[in-house]
Parts: C-alpha cells; structure tokens; sequence
C-alpha cells in the first residue's frame, strides 16, 4: 500500500482552555467510582468525536502518488460516535497518561503529530474501534443464529464490565515492547519506545495501529475467555498470541480505504507480500525484519520453536490461507454482482464471526488448536443452514480442515466426510513467502 498522505494539522481550530472548561467538565467528568455506570455510550448523529490516527503502521508510506516529494505517514481522521472524556475516556477504556481534552466540538483533533498527546489520542481511537468491531461481532451471531448460555454469559460479562476498565498508557517508558496486562481488576495496554538496531531512530510502538490492535485483541479475549490468560498450555497460549495478530488482520480489512487499498496494491492476490499480512512492519525493521510476523505463511507445528508467539503463526497462517481460499471463490461466484472490496469485507466478516463464535462455544477453558478448528467446521455447516449470506454455501469445512491439517494440527470433524470435490490436494503456492522464523516478538506478558 503507498497512498500520499495530506497534512492532517492544517487550519485546526486553536481552543481556550477555559471553553474546553466550561464545555466538557459538567457533562463528561468520570470519576473511578462512576465507571460501571456510564451506560449512555451512545450518542445522537451529530454528535461523538473525531480523531487523527495513523492509518496501519508509520513505516508505511505513499511513494507511488502523483505528486508525492517526501515519505509520510499515512494518516485518516475517524469519527466515534461514542460519550468521550478528556483522557480520552469512554465507560470500557481511559489513557492514563499524557491526557488530552477535547476540544468545544468534542473533538481531539487540536494536537499536533509527533507529540505524546498525539499517540495518546490514536491509542485510544484504534483501541476503542477494535472493541467495537468484536463488540458489533457478538452482536451480528446474536441476530442470525442461535446462541447458547455460554454466549449469553460473556455477553452479559462483557456489558457489566464487571472486568474492569480498560487502562491505556501509550508511552508507558523504553523497550522494544508492548503488552496487554490483567492484576485483579487491573487491565493494561502498555506501549513502549526503543531505539533501532542503527541507534539512530526512536520506535514509538504505540504509533502503529497493527500494534495496538494487536494488544487489544488480547484484551477482547480476555473478556470472553478469561481462564486463557496466564495459562501454561502452550497451544492456548499461542492462540492468545495468534488472535491478536488475527484481530489485526481483520482491523485493516475492516477499514473501506484499507481494503481497497490492499485490493490495489496486490490485483487481489492476498498472496503476494501486502501490508494487511505483514504485522508492525517499522517494529521489524527496526530489529532487523521485514516485519514483526506475517501472517501469509507456511510454518507447521514441526517447524516452529515450541514458544507461543512462534507456534502462533501456525494458527494465523492455517485462518489466514482458509480466508483466502473464501475469498477468492467469492469473488468467482459474485464477480460482477458485487465490488470486490464488498466481497472482501464480506469475507472478512463471514470469517470473523465463524472464529469467535468457536471460541466463545469452547467449555474446556485450555482449548488447543485443534479444538478451535473442529468448532469453526461445525459451525460452518450450522451457519450453512441458517444464514441466508451469499458466502454460507461455500466449502467451508475444506478450507478450515486442508489448511489446518497441513500444518500438523489434528482436526476431526464431528461433520460429514468431506467429500472427493472438497479436498485440495497438493500445497498451497505462494509468493514471497519468508522461509525463516523470526525470533523476536512483541509480548503480551509484563516485563
């Protein structure tokens, strides 16, 4: 992707302290006692806030726009149709650090890039979409199929948010890390700044939406399946590891410019190398990688270092090329019906809901991976009969099982054989695909 970025900072409007006062201190103040209570979320059409985020990672730039002089950052103002307090702070998540307020149109636009204030209003921004995107999720399974006690319970859970605010420190001090954490009630996003290998340029990895995002899907999990956490299976741990890669991945695809943006760039071929597959591409390159991990990859549980960021990439790798294969039988089936960025973000959101709905049914509170991929075969033949969305007939269960069983993960399918037409035969070509494993990660453990 190398889209040319405008300057976002030009003609914003220059607010008064005291307006800023008089404005917001009666109607947004929260205080810690006041948290499980700020149930008006949402607001009328008119109203909410805007922000300035940086659109996927600061190390990609539009080099190919008419025009283009100098690289840039690529970033987008988004609209929050959401209460915000200064901080920022909603009633699931608050910046504890370097707060901002907004300004007399509720805004938090009236900060400049590259200041602490700045990083601060994007981590929450990215943060709160993220919520919002597996909140609406939830909601989406909700509507189409039945749901079981289980669902009913993380969604009550989640509502009560008997689990605590969210905190959000975006410069939280130095190390090339970033985590999600949970003390008690204590949940944490925490970013932190390095130097690059070279010495010479400052990594704020709270400036990178794949970060953020990354570190926010721990978050979300912890909400549905909190036995997860801290636990000592190495398989349910690399799916805490390969959820927030995943979570990601679908943020970008969730994004309409992102999604044409990848379109164009790759003619569609997710398999050629793109940004929506790579994850925190200036945090690998700062310690001597294309990037941090991709999500296009090969890698079978044979393959990989017995760690749960390394076996992660297998799960990411297996739902990354199952969501491929999707998608590019969709566009076969819908093509000239539909746009190809709507059968994309159809896809995506297809395959979203087929994941979490798998991980929401699991009971055993230490699934492994093959637990989750039997699940999202079942539910596919379930959704199947259910759903009246154009992709349910698509061979589903041949996706989840090829692309997992390839990988050496065990999948057996309480479903109907699959038959002779649905088996793929042979491996997967691919282009660009990087043969060796990285070795440094971002962690979700505290240091």
């Amino acid at each position: 992707m190398k889209l040319a970025k405008e300057n976002p900072m030009k003609h914003l409007l220059k607010t008064s302290i005291f307006s800023l006062f008089v404005a917001y201190s009666s109607v947004f103040r929260l205080e810690a006692s006041d948290e499980k209570v700020w149930n008006d979320e949402f607001l009328d059409l008119g109203k909410g806030s805007t922000f300035y985020v940086y659109k996927q990672d600061p190390s990609v730039y539009d080099t190919t726009a008419i025009g283009s002089i100098m690289k840039q950052p690529l970033i987008k103002q988004v609209y929050i149709n959401r209460k915000v307090a200064a901080g920022p702070q909603d009633a699931d998540m608050k910046v504890v650090s370097n707060k901002i307020s907004p300004n007399s149109e509720g805004d938090f636009t009236s900060v400049k890039e590259g200041t602490l204030e700045f990083d601060s209003a994007h981590t929450y921004a990215v943060a709160r979409q993220v919520y919002d995107m597996w909140r609406g999720t939830i909601d989406t399974i909700k509507q189409d199929l039945e749901i079981s006690n289980d669902f009913q319970r993380i969604e009550r859970y989640w509502d009560a948010r008997d689990y605590g605010i969210l905190r959000i420190n975006a410069h939280a001090g130095t190390g090339a890390n970033a985590y999600y954490s949970r003390n008690g009630n204590v949940r944490e996003l925490k970013f932190f700044d390095f130097k690059d290998d070279n010495k010479r340029k400052v990594i704020s990895t709270a400036q990178s939406s794949d970060v953020v995002a990354h570190e926010t899907g721990h978050a979300i999990l912890d909400i549905i399946q909190p036995d997860y956490y801290g636990t000592s299976k190495l398989q349910t741990g690399g799916l805490h590891e390969a959820f927030g890669d995943i979570t990601s991945l679908f943020f970008i695809l969730n994004q309409d410019d992102l999604a044409e943006n990848l379109l164009v760039s790759t003619k569609g071929n997710l398999h050629l190398p793109n940004f929506a597959a790579f994850l925190a591409e200036e945090f690998g390159e700062a310690v001597g990688l294309r990037s941090l991990r991709d999500a296009d990859n090969d890698y079978t549980l044979n393959q990989v270092e017995q760690e749960a960021h390394a076996v992660s990439q297998v799960f990411t790798g297996a739902v990354y090329d199952s969501f491929v294969r999707g998608f590019n039988d969709a566009c076969k089936i819908m093509r000239g019906q539909h746009r190809l960025t709507q059968v994309l973000q159809d896809t995506a959101d297809y395959y979203r809901r087929l994941l979490l709905h798998a991980i929401i049914n699991d009971t055993s509170g230490a699934p492994s991976f093959g637990n989750i991929a039997n699940t999202m075969i079942d539910l596919s033949v379930s959704h199947a009969k259910t759903s009246n969305h154009y992709l349910k007939d698509l061979p589903w269960k041949a996706y989840i099982y090829d692309e997992f069983a390839r990988r050496g993960i065990v999948v057996e399918s309480h479903v109907a054989p699959l038959k002779p037409e649905d088996k793929i035969e042979g491996k997967v070509k691919k282009v660009g695909i990087c043969g060796t494993l990285p070795h440094k990660y971002i962690s979700h453990q505290a240091e």
